[in-house]
C-alpha cells in the first residue's frame, strides 16, 4: 500500500470508532431519528434532509473529540 492508503484506511478506521462510540451514546429514538435520517437521502445530490439532526450529530461529534 502506498503511504497515502495506508494514511487514508487509518483515517476512515478512526472515524468508524468515532461514528460508533456516538451511535452507542444515543438512545432509541436518537438511534430511530439518525437511521430515519440517513435513509431518507436525495439521489440527485445526496445531501441529508434533516439540517437539524444533522447539527446535533455534529455537535456530539465534536463532544465526543474534545
Amino acid at each position: 500500500m502506498s503511504d497515502v492508503t495506508s494514511h487514508l484506511t487509518l483515517e476512515i478506521l478512526a472515524l468508524k470508532k468515532i461514528v460508533t462510540a456516538l451511535y452507542c451514546t444515543m438512545n432509541p429514538t436518537e438511534r430511530e431519528k439518525l437511521n430515519a435520517m440517513l435513509m431518507d437521502k436525495s439521489p440527485a445530490d445526496g445531501n441529508i434532509e434533516s439540517p437539524s439532526l444533522q447539527l446535533e450529530i455534529q455537535d456530539r461529534i465534536h463532544k465526543i473529540l474534545l
